[in-house]
């Protein structure tokens, strides 16, 4: 699905809040913090963090790292949020549940539910007014959830990895969610919030949440009104922004994007190759290709192996007993890489000339190019960027505005 929205100049404001009474904390710091958490809800992953001594500071969660999955798993004992969610997946795909943020607030009949829930492991049913309703067993029992229940339980892990630093309660948020949720969508998103025991105070796009990052970082140096691109390249979605900050205020021009194009498409592509090649190595063996555990194994090795290509020319993969016990080594390069995904990196740049004929900028009227997104650090990807903007400066700010929330 392809959108392009021209908001003509509506504004986006932070939230800006009082700060409260200093309280006993396990972190150190000199000024007082804010009393609204910054969450960003992403459809991959998610944190939260807190304006403290000027600047954002995202909270570790268990595993010490600042990014949780955005997964809910379910067991025999025990329900798993997270990381610990996600490192089950290959054993119990059928009770973990991805992918969240495309099923709240959407109808079962909708057609882009439809087309996702053919690649997903677990199952949907249609509930009453037509919503989802996710299958799930739980304790040896059938059980159904609405997607606005399983986003309050990740939105609960994140409200307490916050509070395990903190060492406090905090109950108010400002929550950045994907430029593609609709008032419906955002709606809910509220709604999980109340489950969570969340008070939310502000849902804001996540380009402008970069936007106000990146921002008020360029205020500080004393330039006031810049006109900044937004690229936002995510595991699933891809979006490009216009926004202007002028006198601390953030004003959307236009935003594009396409919500079934993102990293992920890269890493099917992949995934499907080096099947293929398996295949024809072993064509005794073709059942891999249906086998989800062994795709699922091949296609985390090269989720890591397409990081390291990032930093290195190539990599080396080796795969025991993948499928049959057969096991599978190869050579995954950076000019393979491109080579197989040369017609997705190249549909990447469309989402810019959209969002600046629709913004109705040039693109000398651009003073900043912002890249969002950890995909956007793959080397192809930002060529990409700087051959539409030759002799421009892109500068990265990855995950950061959702904590401006102050």
């Amino acid at each position: 699905m392809v959108c392009v929205r021209s908001m003509s100049y509506s504004r986006i404001v932070a939230c800006n809040f009082m700060f409260g009474t200093p309280r006993r904390s396990r972190l150190s710091y000199n000024a007082e913090p804010s009393e609204v958490l910054g969450i960003d809800l992403g459809t991959t992953y998610s944190c939260v963090g807190l304006w403290i001594n000027s600047k954002v500071e995202l909270f570790y969660n268990e595993t010490g790292n600042r990014t949780t999955p955005s997964v809910v798993a379910f067991d025999d004992k025990e329900r798993l949020v997270g990381g610990a969610a996600k490192n089950q997946a290959i054993i119990n795909p059928e009770n973990t549940i991805y992918d969240l943020m495309r099923t709240f607030g959407r109808k079962f009949s909708d057609e882009a539910v439809q087309h996702d829930a053919k690649s997903w492991p677990f199952k949907i049913a249609r509930g009453p007014d037509d919503k989802i309703l996710i299958k799930v067993v739980y304790k040896g029992e059938n059980k159904e959830y609405r997607p606005e229940e399983l986003i309050s339980m990740l939105l609960l892990t994140l409200k307490n990895i916050a509070e395990v630093r903190l060492g406090y309660v905090l109950s108010k948020c400002c929550i950045a969610v994907p430029f593609y949720l609709n008032t419906t969508q955002r709606s809910a998103v509220k709604d999980a919030g109340k489950l969570a025991g969340l008070d939310v105070v502000r849902i804001i796009n996540k380009p402008a949440a970069a936007c106000m990052a990146y921002g008020f970082h360029r205020k500080r140096e004393g330039r006031s009104r810049r006109n900044i691109l937004i690229y936002n390249l995510g595991c699933r979605s891809i979006c490009a922004s216009i926004l202007t900050i002028d006198g601390g205020v953030v004003r959307a021009r236009a935003t594009s994007g396409d919500t079934h194009l993102g990293g992920e498409d890269f890493d099917r592509r992949l995934t499907e190759h080096f099947l293929d090649e398996f295949v024809t190595k072993h064509p005794d063996l073709s059942g891999i290709k249906e086998e989800y555990r062994s795709r699922k194994r091949l296609k985390s090795a090269l989720e890591r192996a397409k990081r390291t290509i990032s930093t290195k020319s190539a990599t080396k993969v080796e795969l025991d007993a993948l499928y049959e016990g057969m096991d599978y080594t190869f050579t995954l390069t950076r000019a393979r890489f491109e080579e197989l995904c040369k017609d997705l990196i190249e549909s990447l740049i469309k989402p810019v000339q959209d969002v600046i004929v629709a913004a109705k900028v040039n693109k000398g009227e651009l003073d900043d190019i912002v890249l969002v997104g950890g995909y956007t650090r793959i080397p192809a990807v930002r060529e990409v960027l700087e051959g539409a903007f030759p002799g421009r400066h892109v500068s990265e700010c990855v995950g950061m505005g959702m904590g401006m929330g102050k």
